[in-house]
């Protein structure tokens, strides 16, 4: 069995072990997803040197990411009620709590940006992924008498259809955010300004949205087929498939990053709890599985993770080298 082949799986051990202790709150290996990026940036680099820059750059982005948030050991001390005293609050703590908590968003970001960006430069004209077709292709004078041109018409649409939602989601949770802060100050004079608290939740949603946004980008011209005067192989046709599934994975995971995001923004009064689907609460915690959306959430980015990196393997180059 060859080595790339034994470090995804691996990955994917890793990636089960490191769910399950972000199910319950109490990591099972707390270096699981260290070691599972750095098995990914190994198979980015296989065979050495590399054929392209853009997928390493992209994986190591994912092991800074996880060895900033790996988790503490586990404390016994229990559970207890705690009293804080809002004047000695460290509010640079707070801030670094919150750049901590968006990390994995940042990541993901900058992972899908720098697959977009050789995406784009394998477009020139060069063979392999985002191959260009010839002008008349683009302009659909040449036939599809395998339906192709149907399918990618197809593809376009359901990204399209997704994007919307995406965007239109967020767009409803930072309005229901202005509409409280509204209501709230047309009755009570100790109310916040809707302008600077809708300002607020606009930013705490944007690296999820981009996130969403980018990722169905990246699903959309992958997923498509070559055309048929295409040479790449049917290899490469499939991967390109399971990189362009693991892309929507990620877009899908944006849903509860744009949730977490207002939830860490500290609105005042529940603000625009109201249209809340994918929350905290969306899936009830108890004391034995006190995280399940994030654990659904962290599952969705590294299995997304684990199936870019499978099918990246035919086009590591820019030039698209198998």
């Amino acid at each position: 069995m060859r080595l790339r082949t034994l470090l995804l799986i691996a990955a994917a051990v890793l990636a089960a072990l490191h769910v399950a202790g972000v199910l319950f709150a109490r990591p099972v290996l707390p270096t699981a997803e260290l070691l599972l990026t750095a098995a990914l940036l190994v198979c980015a680099v296989l065979p050495w040197p590399p054929a392209g820059w853009h997928l390493p750059v992209a994986t190591a982005a994912l092991v800074i990411e996880a060895a900033l948030t790996m988790p503490s050991p586990p404390s016994d001390a229990g559970y207890a009620w705690v009293v804080v005293d809002p004047s000695k609050i460290d509010r640079s703590a707070v801030w670094r709590a919150q750049l901590e908590g968006f990390a994995p968003v940042w990541a993901a970001l900058f992972f899908v940006a720098v697959l977009l960006l050789a995406a784009r430069r394998s477009s020139a004209g060069r063979r392999g992924f985002g191959a260009r077709r010839s002008s008349d292709a683009r302009r659909g004078r040449l036939a599809s008498p395998d339906g192709s041109a149907g399918r990618r018409r197809g593809t376009l649409i359901a990204a399209i259809a997704g994007a919307t939602l995406i965007a239109a989601y967020a767009t409803v949770r930072v309005a229901e955010v202005v509409l409280d802060v509204h209501e709230r100050a047309a009755t009570r004079a100790d109310s916040f300004d809707p302008t600077s608290m809708g300002l607020t939740a606009a930013w705490s949603v944007l690296p999820a949205l981009l996130l969403g946004l980018a990722a169905l980008t990246l699903a959309a011209s992958t997923s498509r087929r070559p055309p048929p005067a295409s040479d790449q192989p049917p290899a490469s046709v499939r991967d390109r498939r399971l990189v362009a599934c693991g892309a929507a994975l990620l877009a899908i995971s944006c849903l509860p990053w744009i949730d977490t995001g207002l939830e860490a923004a500290q609105l005042p009064y529940l603000a625009g709890d109201d249209t809340a689907l994918f929350d905290h609460w969306a899936i009830t915690p108890t004391m034995a599985m006190p995280q399940p959306v994030l654990a659904i959430t962290t599952a969705l980015q590294l299995t997304a993770y684990v199936l870019v990196v499978w099918g990246a393997r035919t086009w590591q180059g820019a030039g698209g080298r198998p």
